[in-house]
C-alpha cells in the first residue's frame, strides 16, 4: 500500500484524492504518509506562493496548503518495484 500511495503522490494526487482511490481510511493514509516522511521517502512541502511552488499549479487558492513530494529515495524506491 505504501508503494501505491507513493505512486499516487508522484502522479500529483492530493491526500483527499488518494483516500477516494484506495480502500483505507483518511487517518490510516495520514499515518502512512507521516511514516514515509519520517523514513525519507517524502518531503512535506508548504506552498506559500505560486512563484516558489515546485508544483506549478498557478492556483492562488492552494497557497498555504501542505503538499507532499517524493524525495530521490522515494523515486528510487518506486522505480525498483
Amino acid at each position: 500500500m505504501r508503494e501505491k500511495i507513493l505512486n499516487l503522490i508522484d502522479d500529483g494526487y492530493t491526500v483527499d484524492k488518494i483516500s477516494d482511490n484506495i480502500d483505507l481510511s483518511r487517518p490510516t493514509i495520514d499515518e502512512i504518509i507521516k511514516s514515509l516522511v519520517r523514513e525519507g521517502y517524502l518531503v512535506d512541502y508548504k506552498c506559500e506562493s505560486c512563484s516558489s511552488c515546485p508544483f506549478s499549479c498557478s492556483n492562488p487558492d492552494s497557497n498555504g496548503i501542505n503538499a507532499f513530494m517524493l524525495t530521490e529515495k522515494g523515486k528510487d524506491w518506486i522505480k525498483e518495484k
